[in-house]
């Protein structure tokens, strides 16, 4: 069943922007659309189908043209047979099999890649394992926090520990010494200090068993003041007890904030190092920080890689399905018989004066002059 009208052309298209190619790399895609890797079966099937045992891979091929589409990861295929039937079939195979040659091939690649990353994610395991064994071990040497968990991101927030712990440090200090200004100002008699014991207490969420004992006797000084006067030996026992734990929470007080101020000011001592020895740990803790990083961001490229493989690969999207132009393109009848009658003009007009010119019939202005031994000759003007 073929075309009366002579050859037809028909088109389809690829869209490869998922491959992020190149514009020298969108070229070799051109060249394996056109390759015997992608076309050999479908050209098989136009010889046995067009019965031709001298159509050769190179002569058929030249009925297919390949093109990227400048600016773009768009490759069109455009292919021009006068079997309809078979130009709309060949465009449907080529369909099928470039996209199936690009699956098998990212299955390859993806295969590749999966174990070059298995091996690189043992490796850099070890690594990181041992990058951060050395950046614990020097800062427990030092008495230096290490977060159990390193960041995974390079773009995580940088963490000067030291200067973190300095500064903490120096405000609870400060706060320290206010407290025990103001506990020092406090007269021993004062019923304040109760009030400021509870304040601490509270805040440190510590307990003093004699402040415990101090409001058990508050309550029971209340109810016997309601019933006997003042000078009862009751109420003057427990006022001359009330006076005993005043005293003894104030020392305790004191005590504690002075251990709480030494304490902070080991800490600022041991912040408070060479710079040597910050540089040390702050390049152990970058190496580790970089060995971490990898780790991981191998680790999800692994993951992302075994994701693809389980599912159907489509990296390939035809835009367009195969399409067939309404009209003939060849052959074009009007522009053939045009040149023909040119050419057959030009061939008629040249073999004429060949002719005639053997033939002395048709002679040239010199051979007229020697014909007429020089004499003048008039020419004719026609306009």
């Amino acid at each position: 069943t073929r075309s009366s009208g002579g050859s037809l052309v028909g088109g389809l298209g690829f869209d490869l922007s998922s491959l992020s190619l190149g514009s020298s790399t969108l070229q070799t895609e051109v060249v394996i659309l056109k390759s015997p890797y992608v076309l050999m079966d479908i050209y098989e099937y136009v010889k046995n189908k067009r019965n031709d045992k001298f159509l050769t891979f190179q002569k058929w091929v030249r009925s297919l043209k390949v093109k990227s589409i400048p600016e773009t990861n768009v490759l069109n295929v455009v292919y021009k047979d006068n079997d309809k039937i078979m130009l709309e079939k060949v465009l449907e195979d080529i369909a099928e099999s470039y996209e199936l040659y690009r699956k098998e091939k990212r299955m390859k690649d993806i295969s590749l890649s999966m174990g070059f990353l298995d091996a690189q994610i043992k490796k850099y395991e070890e690594k990181a394992n041992k990058d951060y064994a050395k950046l614990q071990e020097y800062a427990n040497q030092q008495s230096i926090y290490v977060p159990t968990v390193l960041p995974v991101k390079t773009d995580a927030p940088a963490i000067d520990q030291f200067s973190v712990n300095k500064i903490d440090s120096f405000n609870k200090l400060k706060e320290i010494e206010l407290n025990i200004k103001q506990l020092e100002k406090l007269p021993i008699d004062s019923d304040e200090i109760f009030s400021k014991s509870i304040e601490l207490i509270n805040k440190r969420k510590d307990t003093i068993p004699e402040y415990e004992t101090y409001l058990s006797n508050e309550i029971t000084l209340s109810n016997l003041r309601k019933i006997f006067k003042e000078e009862d030996i009751e109420i003057q026992s427990l006022l001359f007890q009330k006076s005993n734990l005043r005293e003894i929470i104030r020392e305790k007080l004191m005590s504690k904030l002075k251990s709480e101020k030494n304490l902070m000011l080991s800490k600022i001592d041991a912040v408070s190092r060479s710079q040597d020895k910050l540089n040390k740990y702050g390049n152990l803790f970058r190496t580790a920080l970089k060995s971490n990083i990898t780790l991981n961001s191998m680790e999800q490229k692994y993951i992302q890689l075994s994701l693809e493989k389980t599912n159907e690969l489509n990296e390939t999207q035809l835009i367009t399905r195969p399409t067939i132009l309404p009209y003939a393109v060849a052959p074009q009848k009007k522009r053939i018989v045009f040149l023909t009658f040119l050419a057959s003009s030009i061939f008629a007009s040249f073999i004429s004066f060949v002719y005639e010119n053997y033939r002395n019939i048709l002679s040239l202005k010199p051979s007229m002059k020697h014909f007429t031994q020089n004499a003048p000759i008039d020419h004719l003007y026609i306009n």
